[in-house]
């Protein structure tokens, strides 16, 4: 079983589950560690969350087992690595791949093949904790947990904005200005099961940009989500008249069949081993050459 242990270091009695609260322990792990099979410790002894630590105790968490989900069926297809640890995995995930199973695609998510990859380097959990998703037709870096407290640690750093997601587009014409943020609330496109709109009753939405680079019909640009909404970036971009070039959704495909969005950077704190981490996944290469083509 996994567990987590803390040194107890302040000055006076704290009750044990306040204590595991400031360590991101969410109400909802606590009830599944009580009734399904964890443990919490003080000094190896089970303690309940209204128990008084004192300097020095030593707290321990086991968390329970954590069943396989059997509707993910794992694949043998090999997945790039980014970043790896205990506690979480980073991975590449190709454009035209999703990131879930669904009712369309079952069989080969990014999440399968994760499964798989778990399932080969003989990982004692096997749930998959995916923490980000991407679009099926967008690249780059996708965050996974390996059990359940590491999940909810990130998930309350997504909910607080605390994790930095930057993406690279070619989109279509030039921006003016160079720098800024789009801040236009998104909902879901009532003619549409797919689409997605800016509505004033929709969920407010933020997107920064910078201008990398232009030519006369295209710009590169570097994206910053603040929010998370579907497909935010393409409908942000469309909105203000400059689609993502191979958008078919929210554009012309053309001039190209795959749509221009990469998720390059990624950063986020590791509190298990409290550091702040950075990661890159290079643009791919048919981006970079489309845009070196126009830029010629």
């Amino acid at each position: 079983m996994t567990s987590f242990t803390w040194r107890y270091k302040f000055i006076g009695p704290k009750k044990l589950g306040n204590f595991l609260y400031g360590k991101l322990v969410s109400h909802t792990l606590l009830k599944k560690v009580k009734f399904h099979g964890g443990r919490i410790l003080v000094n190896n002894h089970a303690r309940r969350t209204n128990y008084n630590l004192q300097p020095n105790d030593l707290v321990t968490m086991i968390l329970p087992p954590e069943p396989s989900n059997p509707n993910v069926v794992p694949s043998d297809k090999p997945i790039k690595i980014i970043y790896e640890s205990h506690n979480f995995l980073v991975v590449h995930k190709p454009g035209g791949i999703a990131s879930i199973p669904n009712s369309r695609y079952k069989q080969d998510t990014l999440t399968n093949r994760v499964k798989g990859y778990f399932i080969r380097k003989k990982y004692s959990n096997l749930r998959i904790h995916i923490v980000n998703r991407l679009d099926r037709n967008t690249s780059g870096m996708v965050i996974f947990a390996k059990n359940h407290f590491a999940h909810s640690v990130l998930d309350y750093q997504l909910k607080n904005n605390q994790i930095i997601k930057k993406y690279i587009t070619v989109i279509k014409g030039r921006l003016n200005p160079k720098t800024g943020l789009i801040i236009l609330p998104i909902g879901q496109d009532s003619n549409s099961l797919v689409k997605q709109r800016v509505s004033v009753n929709g969920k407010y939405s933020k997107t920064g940009f910078r201008v990398i680079d232009e030519t006369n019909h295209y710009t590169l640009v570097s994206v910053r989500l603040y929010t998370g909404r579907t497909h935010q970036i393409r409908v942000h971009f469309s909105t203000i008249g400059h689609p993502i070039i191979g958008d078919w959704l929210y554009g012309k495909p053309i001039p190209s069949k795959r749509l221009a969005l990469h998720c390059y950077y990624l950063s986020f704190y590791d509190v298990f081993r409290q550091k702040r981490l950075k990661l890159f996944d290079p643009v791919p290469f048919w981006i970079q050459h489309f845009y070196d083509i126009e830029h010629k």
